[in-house]
């Protein structure tokens, strides 16, 4: 989502995977809602709650999310049973590799594949830059960009090697994040594509009409209606560590 407030995308995804739910589909559900470290306490959750709330509450949900958003994917995974796992690294561990770089999030065999660290200056270095930027309002000292793009450049790994590790037993794997996250060209799909080129991969990008994504950088769109919002940069400068 350009925001994960925006009530409308959010029902309008829920039914797409509500719909493929109903007609057979039998995903594993990753999520950029719950981090990594909350492994054990999803999976307990899911062996003994009925209820989303119960979901949320046993794995420790973060409040900076809106749960009410993300309960019927939630209630949805439990009445089919579908697996719901964490995506991504939590704060805490996005902030060591602000301050020490990307090499303290994987091992020396990751880093490797990857190609690790970007080289400064890199088409997707400098695209997260920006981007990182353009979130805070461009009020981020230039010296922490890096780091920053650096964070972001580990989130998107890290979501990707969570969907092929779910993928390893053949089944079929959705990331349920932001927009920024899910770009064919600098987003998970591209860490996806490095490791796995023949997997299919889809890239589906709820876009509000003013928002500067553009539909290119998705394989499905849906156009959805602007949220009523207050300018983020009319506030307070927001947090150093939130994502796209």
């Amino acid at each position: 989502f350009p925001s994960h407030d925006n009530t409308v995308g959010h029902a309008r995804r829920f039914q797409y995977i509500q719909n493929l739910v109903i007609q057979g589909w039998r995903p594993t559900i990753a999520m950029e809602q719950f981090d990594l470290e909350q492994a054990a306490d999803l999976a307990l959750a899911q062996k003994y709650c009925v209820k989303a709330d119960c979901v949320i509450g046993m794995a420790g949900g973060s409040s900076r999310w809106d749960w009410d958003l993300y309960c019927p994917v939630l209630s949805l995974a439990l009445e089919y049973r579908l697996k719901i796992v964490p995506a991504v690294f939590s704060r805490s561990q996005a902030n060591i590799v602000v301050r020490s770089g990307i090499h303290s999030a994987f091992d020396a065999n990751t880093i490797r594949q990857y190609g690790l660290p970007l080289p400064p200056g890199s088409e997707l270095m400098e695209y997260q830059m920006i981007e990182v930027d353009k979130g805070h309002c461009g009020l981020v000292p230039k010296t922490l960009l890096a780091g920053l793009a650096n964070a972001q450049i580990a989130r998107d790994i890290a979501m990707a090697n969570s969907m092929l590790e779910q993928n390893k037993s053949g089944r079929d794997v959705i990331l349920l994040a932001g927009n920024g996250h899910v770009r064919n060209d600098f987003g998970v799909p591209y860490w996806l594509r490095m490791q796995s080129p023949n997997s299919s991969i889809k890239a589906v990008g709820y876009l509000e009409r003013t928002h500067g994504d553009e539909p290119s950088q998705f394989d499905i769109v849906e156009q959805v209606p602007p949220f009523q919002r207050p300018d983020p940069c009319s506030q307070k400068m927001p947090s150093m560590q939130s994502t796209k």
